[in-house]
């Protein structure tokens, strides 16, 4: 794992929000769902008077936060509706 050195160490940003997130939703995020908690990461971090720990730290409550971490939806309910049932 890495420690960001800035707000614009968005490679390490990744990782962390790819690895921390594979685990919390047991499944691989979205690249939309990487690019929205790298941003508020690097949004919060970028802030004058906070540093990147805190920006990642918002990540991460965010995602602990997200209904994909506090509910598991099944994924057969996906592939009805591609099914036109």
């Amino acid at each position: 794992m890495c420690v960001p050195s800035g707000a614009t160490d968005t490679a390490c940003l990744n990782k962390l929000v790819t690895a921390f997130g594979r685990r919390a939703f047991r499944r691989p995020l979205t690249d939309a769902e990487v690019t929205r908690f790298t941003t508020l990461a690097t949004t919060v971090g970028g802030k004058p008077g906070s540093t990147i720990l805190a920006g990642t730290r918002s990540a991460l409550n965010a995602i602990l936060q997200s209904p994909s971490f506090l509910y598991r939806v099944p994924q057969v309910a996906a592939s009805r509706e591609a099914d036109g049932a």
